[in-house]
């Protein structure tokens, strides 16, 4: 989520393409690819990961802001991937992710609703 807070340029300069396919264990071999993954966590405000980087686990994470907005830290949970794979279970498991960073950034000013 910390990349999901940065600008499409300084992704750019910070993860140069040739190195993209390393740096993401395969993931991504090309900065299009990150960039639309990244335009969907700034849409969803949520970064998953079910079986991308591990078989059999899921990941999820929420930015923590500070007081102007950006993205100063995350907090991800990890556990089983079939946990990550029901609706229900994003949902959840989103929800909890958003309370905590709310609670987190609330003596910063940015607690979220």
């Amino acid at each position: 989520m910390l990349l999901a807070g940065m600008s499409d340029d300084a992704i750019r300069e910070l993860l140069p393409e040739k190195q993209l396919a390393d740096l993401s264990q395969g993931q991504f071999e090309q900065h299009a690819e990150l960039l639309k993954s990244l335009q969907q966590d700034r849409r969803e405000g949520l970064s998953w990961s079910i079986g991308c980087y591990e078989a059999g686990v899921g990941s999820c994470a929420v930015p923590v802001p500070d007081r102007r907005g950006h993205a100063v830290a995350a907090i991800n949970v990890v556990g089983p991937q079939p946990a990550f794979e029901s609706a229900a279970g994003r949902a959840r498991i989103g929800e909890h992710l958003r309370r905590a960073a709310a609670e987190i950034a609330a003596p910063s000013g940015m607690a979220r609703d």
